[in-house]
Formats: C-alpha cells, structure tokens, sequence
C-alpha cells in the first residue's frame, strides 16, 4: 500500500492511497470462503458451496464493498497515525475517476485520491478563570411584587356567597327548556355551574352584571361557555350526541346561588402557617427569589450564547473557507447562492463543534443515560407548555422513537453533552450578576432568540 499526501495550499491537502494486489488478494479470498461458509445455494449443502461458484455469483459485489473498507480503514488509520486533524469529513478529489474494478485481474493496482481541510493547532480562548461575563437578569416588573401577593392572597382565600355578580364568580343557574317562549312542561332542566371568567360572550357578561341572586334570564345555550358546542352539551349538559339540542336553543336560567372568592389576608399569623416564614418581609423576599429562580433558564441561555460568542472570536481557528465552500457543494449538494448565505454560520458552527469537544475531552466529560434521559425529559416538558399534560404511554412512545432513531439519539447526546460543558464552564468564568429593565431584557433576549434562528 502506498499514501502519499501533497499540500494543495488554502489549508488544503490531498491524500492518494493506491492499493496493491498484495493488499486486497488474501482478504478478497478470505471474503469468498467466509461467504461460502455460511451461503445456502440451490443444488450445494448449506456452507459446502464451492468458492468458484460463489465467486461467480458474488465477486463483484463482494470486491467493491472489500475495496471500499480498504480505502476508509487506511484513510482513517493515516489520518490517526499522522495525527492529522481536519474539518468536516474528507471527501473524494472532483478529479477521481470512478474505478473500474476487475476482481479477476490479480495484477491489478487501485488509487484513490481525497481530500481534506486541513485544521492547524490553536488554543482555546474566553474559558480561563480570568475571563468575566455579564450574569443578566430582569429586575421584577414595577407590579410584579403586588401581583404575586395577590395571587398568593386568592390561592388562600375562600369562597363566599355574595347576593350580586361582579364580574368572577360563580354562579350555579337551574337551566331550563324552553318552548313557545315558556319553560316547557316535561322538559329537559339540568342544574349546571357558569364561570364568569370562562364567557366569552360579551352580551351574556353584560346580562349577568346585572343580576342578583334569584334573577331569571333567557339566552341561548351557545353563549354559556368559551368552548366548542358540542363540549356545551356533553360536559355542561350531561347530554348524549343523539339529544336534539342546538347552539342557538334558548333556555331559561334562574340564578340559585352565586360565589366569590375572598382573597385571604395575609397576615403574619397566616404566613407561618402557610409558609413557614416569620412575617411579610420574609414572604416577600421569597417571592423575589422564586421570580430570579424562575429567569435562570434565559440568563442561562444568554451567557452560553456570550461564551461562545467570544470563544469563536478570541480563538485563532484557521478554516479553509475554500475547502468548506467545496464540502457543502460536493457533499451537501448546495447551489453557490445558498453556500455564500450559509457559510459566515456554517464555518461557525463547525468551529463550534471542534471546539466544544476540545473541551470535552479537556475536562473528561462522559455523557451517561442518564443525561440522555434527562434531555429527552425536558424536550417533552417543553412540549407540555403548548399542548398541555402528555399522557404517560405517549411519552415513553416517544422516547422510544427518539432511542431507535440514530439522527435524534446524536442529537440529544449531543444536547447533553453541551449542557454539561457549559455546567463545568460556569463553574470556572467569572459571572458578575447584572440586572436590566423588564423592557430592556427582554428586547437582548429576544434578539438572541432571532439570532440563534
């Protein structure tokens, strides 16, 4: 076997690899008898099929796929032994001609010729102890503080019956078909319960302002509930599909009781019991500790993205742009259009890559099952956030999709792998606490998001 590798300028090498028969003759007939071995074939005993027969039937394919091994073991092992590091993957010279292999010609020579972005050695910037990062955070909105005791006040309060409606009670109505403009005799009556804050219907809120305990008021059945109707007359109703009842059947509602939620105060004698704390001042600086609690993810995510930021700008990284631009081309099949818009992030990207696993490997950080697990466990919580509680069975399903799917396993391994860097980077940067304007906050948050996209 013979490599040679030749410097092609621009970071670029070429890298040709010529196979004699020496090298693929013995493996060639220890792939024919190992087939041979094992091959049931019409007319011969299960593994006592001659070799010539076998070669006959099977010796082209069996010789590319053996070449092919050839080439990317001695690629790799060059490339291991030489400790040639590179970008990307290397690909084949655009002057290779495809080979014409001929398993029968035992005098025959192979060459194939790759090439490679070469990638330079370079130290890692903006990780040291030495280097400081902006730790920002939101400062509570102006009536963040108010707005939570309020909420702390109803979620303790309890519920009163008052005479009149407001504008969020309850209100427990004795609902009542109607016929010929009168409660029909016989009739379906059911005693259902009208949450004030579920109406969307603005004429029906206006109509319950207005009414007292013991009222009586008509108004159609499908103006009782922001939902869809047929959720109306199942869940409201207790009516089966076959009933014959429409949206705009009025019925009549007479007004049995009406209730109110009392906030609670919240006095000291209150809050210790309800919250093991002392007094007011305690409880509110609870409250302003679960509300940083609650932004770490985001300033989480903005001193990533600032590490990494500087990281790829203080670190000298040489990238052949040329070789990239013939990578996405050859191998990513990209037009010129769509490789000059992509190759600025791409070439980033890389970077990043090549670099988040320097610091893996620099810090011995392992990614276990259960880091896996714990990715795949937020992924499905985010999910939560837009489509409500996922049901047991359907999240193990899930999961079980992501483990037999190669692509999401890398991804989620990948995932965790990154977060655990940035858990040991944290640790070692120094983060100097900065809070901004709710406004201005979220204004950096959200062009970061824009950026990332």
């Amino acid at each position: 076997m013979n490599i040679q590798k030749n410097d092609l300028g621009q970071l670029i090498s070429s890298i040709s690899i010529t196979l004699e028969p020496a090298d693929y003759l013995k493996k060639y007939d220890q792939e024919l008898q190992r087939l041979a071995a094992k091959a049931a074939v019409k007319g011969f005993r299960k593994g006592k099929t001659p070799v010539s027969v076998i070669k006959k039937m099977y010796g082209p394919s069996v010789f590319a796929d053996m070449i092919d091994n050839l080439f990317n073991t001695a690629l790799q092992e060059y490339l291991e032994k030489e400790k040639i590091r590179y970008i990307a993957q290397p690909m084949l010279s655009a002057e290779q001609e495809r080979l014409a292999l001929e398993p029968a010609n035992s005098e025959k020579s192979y060459t194939i010729t790759y090439e490679i972005g070469e990638l330079p050695p370079y130290t890692i910037k903006g990780i040291s102890a030495e280097d400081k990062y902006e730790y920002l955070l939101p400062l509570p909105g102006e009536n963040y503080m108010e707005e939570e005791l309020t909420y702390l006040a109803r979620r303790l309060g309890k519920l009163e019956e008052v005479e009149d409606v407001i504008g969020e009670e309850l209100i427990y109505v004795t609902a009542s078909e109607m016929e010929n403009g009168q409660v029909k005799e016989g009739g379906f009556s059911k005693d259902v319960i009208l949450f004030f804050n579920s109406i969307e219907d603005q004429i029906l809120k206006d109509l319950l302002m207005t009414k007292k305990l013991g009222d009586v008021f008509e108004i159609e059945v499908g103006k009782l509930e922001n939902k869809d109707f047929s959720f109306i007359k199942k869940n409201l109703f207790g009516l089966p599909d076959e009933y014959d009842l429409k949206a705009e059947d009025i019925f009549q509602y007479k007004i049995n009781k009406i209730s109110r939620l009392k906030p609670a105060e919240l006095t000291d004698e209150l809050i210790k019991e309800q919250f093991q704390m002392e007094s007011m001042d305690d409880l509110k600086k609870e409250v302003e500790k679960s509300f940083y609690q609650s932004q770490k993810p985001n300033a989480d995510a903005l001193l990533k993205k600032a590490v990494m930021d500087r990281v790829l700008d203080q670190t000298d990284m040489q990238v052949s742009e040329a070789f990239v631009r013939k990578w996405l081309a050859n191998v990513e099949k990209l037009d010129n259009e769509k490789i000059e818009a992509e190759l600025p992030k791409f070439v980033d990207e890389l970077k990043w890559t090549y670099i988040k696993d320097e610091i893996a490997r620099n810090f011995d950080i392992q990614v276990g099952e259960d880091d896996i697990r714990q990715v795949a466990s937020n992924r499905i919580r985010s999910y939560e956030m837009n489509y409500g509680r996922i049901p047991q069975d359907t999240v193990n399903k899930i999961v079980k999709n992501w483990y037999s799917d190669r692509t999401e396993l890398f991804k989620l391994s990948e995932e965790a792998k990154t977060n655990k860097i940035f858990d040991k980077l944290f640790t070692i940067i120094q983060k100097e606490e900065k809070k901004l304007p709710t406004a201005e906050y979220e204004a950096l948050f959200l062009a970061n998001e824009q950026k990332e996209a």
